[in-house]
């Protein structure tokens, strides 16, 4: 998974778009599909922190991965909407928004069949308020 900004447009100012930051995310999944973070720090924390890192060795962008499926169970702090495309089943896109709409995707899914609405990568697209 890599994260990129647009290169016309940056939060951060300057810069070079080549840089890179080896940053790794280790998260062990628990038995219980839950994610456990130790030193868990607020989301506000982390964002002034990436900023201030970034402004200090003037990047704008991030190249980083991550081994962490967003699975049921997984409490987002941050995102409060998401568009996105209907996902074929069982793909772990779908598992994100299953854990975005809390578990209710069935219920999403059957309305956009019953509807004739297209599904994967080209078809139509929906707004998830949860």
């Amino acid at each position: 998974m890599r994260c990129r900004s647009a290169p016309s447009v940056s939060p951060f100012g300057g810069g070079s778009s080549n840089s890179r930051l080896p940053l790794r995310s280790r998260v062990s999944l628990a038995t219980s599909s839950t994610f456990k973070i130790q030193n868990s720090i607020t989301s506000n924390e982390a964002l002034t922190s990436l900023q201030a890192y970034m402004q200090k060795h003037h990047l704008d962008v991030l190249h980083s991965s991550t081994q962490i499926i967003i699975a049921p169970g997984y409490q987002f702090h941050i995102v409060q909407m998401m568009v996105t495309n209907f996902h074929q089943p069982q793909s772990t896109l779908l598992l994100l928004v299953s854990a975005f709409v809390h578990g209710d995707w069935r219920k999403i899914y059957d309305y956009a069949l019953a509807n004739q609405f297209r599904f994967l990568s080209y078809g139509d697209s929906s707004l998830l308020i949860p």
